[in-house]
């Protein structure tokens, strides 16, 4: 399995290195595609509220979409929300059928727009997927420190099944 986490802020970095931390290498590969190249310290330390730390260490860090996404099994938005139909966009010319899951967290109103916009003419089989929010409250201390506040015990999740054929959306009904 591939998971690619877009973004470069506390949340990005934390949800990376939790992830790294539940899976093995072996099982699954770890990405962060950075919106701006060289905002990631690859040598930040993610402080948890239990007193455990993580790192990024075993994540591949990129600002290129062309070296993660085509094998991704699973995409997730942790970026400002802003960002998303750009980013949606750009990454919609390299996805392919290894795909599963693209994944708003935290998911945005209209998330499933901004996707069913970006892929127009494009094949679609995957999951699209939203979050309520990060599962956690993180905030950057320092260049090399992440702390997270507050880990959230239950998130809710809304999937919208794939569909072939995406069509561009109107409000103009004929």
């Amino acid at each position: 399995m591939k998971l690619v986490v877009v973004g470069h802020g506390p949340g990005a970095i934390s949800l990376a290195s939790h992830n790294r931390k539940i899976w093995e290498e072996e099982e699954c590969e770890i990405s962060i595609l950075e919106l701006k190249k060289g905002r990631i310290n690859p040598n930040v330390n993610i402080k948890w509220p239990d007193g455990n730390s993580t790192s990024l260490e075993g994540c591949n860090i990129t600002c290129d979409p062309e070296k993660v996404i085509p094998d991704a099994s699973i995409i997730l938005f942790c970026n400002p929300l802003n960002s998303y139909p750009g980013a949606l966009k750009e990454i919609s010319n390299y996805v392919t059928d290894s795909l599963q899951l693209l994944c708003g967290v935290p998911g945005a109103t209209g998330f499933d727009w901004m996707v069913k916009e970006a892929f127009v003419g494009k094949k679609r089989n995957f999951t699209v997927g939203a979050i309520e929010s990060l599962p956690f409250i993180a905030k950057k201390e320092t260049e090399n420190e992440v702390k997270v506040l507050a880990v959230k015990h239950q998130l809710h999740f809304a999937s919208q099944p794939s569909t072939l054929n995406p069509q561009p959306s109107t409000l103009n009904p004929q």
